[in-house]
C-alpha cells in the first residue's frame, strides 16, 4: 500500500467530515413530503364516561417542510393528534382533521392531509359500580396435627369493580392469585393479588387484598350430657325424651375447643315432625359451632312420649 495515503490521514478525515456536513446542511435546508404515523391522545373525556370500542392509536398523515425541521420532528417523537372529547357524552362518529395535530412547539411544518384512517366510531358508555365476591385461589396444607379452623378468610371478602355495564352484567367474581402454602403450624396473615377479569373495560378498585387462616393444633374433645330439648312443641302436651341427653366427641383446633361445653351445643328434636311419625325412635339434631367435626354420637336415635298436660 501507497504510504502516501496514510499520510496526514487525521486531516484527510475532518475534511470527509466537515464536506459531509455541509452537504447534510444544504440537503436539509430544501423541503420534503414526508408521510408519518401520528399517535392520537384522547383528552377532556368526560368524568363517568369511557370508551369501549376498539380504536387506533396512530393517524398517518402527509407532513411538507424543511428537512432538518422534519427529521428534529421524527426523533423528538412529540408530535400528536388531539382527539379533544369536550361535552361529548354519547357514541358517534368522529371525521379525522389535520387542524388536530398538535406540534410540540411552533413550526414550519405544514400537515398537507390525513391519508389514514379518515374517521373512527367511538363507542361511549357510563362507568358503572358493581360489588361481587373474591374466590380464593390460595392452598394451605397444615403439618400432620393441625388444622384450618373456619377456612382462608378473605379481608374484605368481597370488592368493586369498576367499568361498562356491559363488561360488568359478565362478571360474577373475582379471582385471587395462585398460592400454595405447605407444612404450616401457625396463623397466616398476608397480602395477596387479584387477577383482573378477562373482560374489557372491567378492573377492580383495588388491586390486592389480605387472607388470614387460623391454623391450630388438633383436639378431640369428649362431651358429655348434651340435653335433648323439644322444639314447637304445644302447650298444652308434656313431651318425654328418653334418654334426655347425648354424648359425642367434637374434632377441631384446640383454641376454638377448649371453652366449649355441652350448653354450647344445641340438640333438639322438633315436635312437629315426630308428632305423626310411626317410628318409635327419633334422631336428634345437633348444632355444632362452627369450625369442627362431630363423631361418636351416642344414642343416636331417642323414644319420644307424648302426654297430654294435667295441668290443662
Amino acid at each position: 500500500m501507497d504510504s502516501s495515503i496514510l499520510k496526514n490521514y487525521k486531516i484527510k478525515i475532518v475534511v470527509i467530515i466537515i464536506a459531509i456536513f455541509i452537504w447534510f446542511f444544504v440537503e436539509t435546508e430544501n423541503n420534503y413530503k414526508y408521510s408519518f404515523e401520528i399517535p392520537i391522545q384522547i383528552t377532556n373525556l368526560s368524568p363517568g364516561k369511557i370508551i369501549t370500542n376498539e380504536k387506533p392509536n396512530h393517524v398517518k398523515a402527509t407532513l411538507w417542510g424543511k428537512g432538518r425541521e422534519l427529521l428534529a420532528l421524527i426523533l423528538s417523537r412529540k408530535l400528536q393528534y388531539n382527539f379533544d372529547l369536550t361535552n361529548v357524552n354519547e357514541s358517534r362518529l368522529f371525521i379525522f382533521d389535520k387542524k388536530n395535530v398538535r406540534f410540540p412547539h411552533a413550526s414550519n411544518i405544514e400537515i398537507l392531509n390525513i391519508i389514514e384512517p379518515d374517521s373512527v366510531y367511538l363507542k361511549i358508555e357510563n362507568l358503572e359500580h358493581k360489588k361481587v365476591p373474591v374466590k380464593t385461589e390460595i392452598r394451605i396444607i397444615p403439618i400432620q396435627g393441625y388444622i384450618i379452623v373456619n377456612g382462608i378468610q378473605l379481608q374484605p371478602d368481597s370488592v368493586c369493580l369498576t367499568g361498562a355495564k356491559t363488561g360488568l352484567d359478565s362478571v360474577s367474581y373475582i379471582r385471587t392469585e395462585q398460592l400454595v402454602y405447605k407444612e404450616v403450624k401457625r396463623d397466616l396473615k398476608k397480602k395477596i393479588k387479584l387477577i383482573n377479569p378477562e373482560v374489557k373495560n372491567v378492573w377492580p378498585k383495588q388491586s390486592e387484598l389480605y387472607f388470614f387462616a387460623d391454623v391450630q393444633k388438633i383436639l378431640e374433645k369428649p362431651i358429655a350430657e348434651i340435653p335433648i330439648k323439644i322444639v314447637n312443641k304445644p302447650s298444652q302436651v308434656e313431651v318425654i325424651v328418653i334418654p334426655s341427653s347425648l354424648n359425642l366427641t367434637l374434632i377441631g383446633g384446640v383454641d376454638l375447643l377448649l371453652p366449649i361445653t355441652n350448653m354450647d351445643i344445641p340438640a333438639y328434636i322438633d315436635y312437629l315432625k315426630v308428632r305423626d311419625s310411626k317410628e318409635k325412635y327419633h334422631l336428634a339434631y345437633i348444632n355444632k359451632p362452627d369450625g369442627v367435626r362431630i363423631k361418636d354420637i351416642k344414642p343416636k336415635r331417642f323414644k319420644v312420649i307424648v302426654k297430654k298436660n294435667s295441668s290443662r
